[in-house]
């Protein structure tokens, strides 16, 4: 009895270290796209932002868009400044992911 109790103890202690190294847990959230098509535009043109994340059960788009489903595209008029850079911020059990692109309003575009 003595033996068995000392063996399953040393198989417990072994499997312990084994995957101290190799901790199981969620995935970090992370995109596959994200992108302004057109990146550049005319004044009171508008962009579309297309998105994909993975693993991320919130996802926000600033300036401006918002809440946004994780997966999706939104178009719209950006503001008339010269450079726009918009962030996607996703939030997921595995923690937390920025991600930027942005949007050029040029004249003659």
């Amino acid at each position: 009895m003595k033996s068995t109790l000392a063996a399953a103890i040393l198989i417990a202690a072994a499997l312990t270290v084994a995957c101290a190294g190799n901790p199981v847990g969620p995935s970090a959230p992370a995109l596959t796209v994200f992108t302004a098509i057109p990146m550049e535009v005319a004044p009171g043109a508008a962009t579309t932002l297309t998105w994909t994340a993975i693993n991320a059960s919130s996802c926000t788009i600033t300036p401006t868009v918002g809440v946004v489903p994780c997966t999706g595209s939104r178009s719209f008029v950006p503001p008339q400044t010269v450079k726009t850079v918009y962030t996607l911020h996703v939030e997921g059990l595995g923690g937390t992911a920025d991600y930027t692109t942005a949007v050029y309003v040029v004249a003659g575009s």
